[in-house]
């Protein structure tokens, strides 16, 4: 599991980073993104659940606050 504070727009870096790390270790990756604004940036959320082929299973909605699951 990796909890971030990825703002909106460096989002791309951020999935590309998860795939990456569930590639290299063969591993599901859970990404956890932060969401709403803060005086200096704005977070557009956009968790992920990503196979170890680097494949997403599972993604939140950019912008909203949500939940998900896979198996």
């Amino acid at each position: 599991m990796v909890v971030a504070e990825w703002p909106t727009n460096r989002q791309h870096i951020f999935e590309t980073l998860l795939a990456a790390r569930a590639i290299e270790n063969q591993c599901y990756v859970a990404g956890v993104n932060r969401v709403g604004t803060d005086p200096a940036r704005e977070y557009c959320g956009g968790s992920v659940i990503i196979d170890p082929h680097g494949k997403t299973m599972a993604a939140c909605t950019m912008g909203e606050e949500c939940e998900v699951s896979a198996e």
